[in-house]
């Protein structure tokens, strides 16, 4: 469960709640794993980085573009999670 200090810090980076539930907003499959495997922190971390991690664009085949498009899907998630829950949708 995203916590109301971890929400803030996702709506900090300019991310804005979205939900990824209908066909047309689909997560890609890299976003639904970085939804399901990695903490809030994590992702906001992963964020910060110059550049894709190298490992997980060829274990996903996917380019640094796709890989940061990934964990930003996960995190508007996890922001639409908190809204939902909190009645704020």
């Amino acid at each position: 469960m995203t916590t109301k200090s971890e929400y803030l810090a996702i709506i900090r980076t300019g991310i804005n709640a979205v939900s990824h539930s209908s066909d047309s907003t689909a997560m890609s499959p890299f976003g639904e794993a970085c939804y399901n495997d990695n903490s809030i922190p994590e992702l906001l971390d992963a964020l910060k980085l110059r550049a894709a991690d190298k490992t997980d664009c060829r274990t996903w085949e996917i380019t640094p573009t796709q890989w940061r498009s990934g964990i930003v899907e996960a995190l508007e998630e996890r922001a639409f999670d908190f809204e939902e829950s909190n009645g704020l949708t």
